[in-house]
């Protein structure tokens, strides 16, 4: 029984899950999904799988990327040349 247990545990440490495995069993958990036994995680559990997912795709950052805003200013000084500065899909005039 006492081998057993080592062939056990030799083979535990030595088996690592992969992203897919862990993804996997985490969107199991959050859809309330029942495991081997029968059982389905209670409320907290699923809500630590979400939280867990959603920081994993990026969902919870304090910051977002927003795109840039462009400005476009033109400078009209009466004479036949137009100096541009920025973006043409903006238009503002100054």
């Amino acid at each position: 029984m006492a081998n057993e247990k080592g062939k056990t545990k030799r083979r535990l440490k030595n088996s690592k899950a992969d992203e897919e495995e862990i993804m996997n069993y985490l969107r199991s958990i959050l859809r309330g999904e029942p495991d081997e036994d029968g059982r389905t995680a209670d409320t907290k559990t699923r809500l630590k799988a979400a939280e867990l997912l959603a920081k994993r795709y990026g969902l919870l950052s304090e910051t977002k990327d927003m795109p840039a805003l462009s400005l476009r200013v033109v400078f009209d000084y009466g004479d036949s040349e137009v100096k541009k500065i920025g973006n043409e899909d903006h238009q503002t005039e100054v």
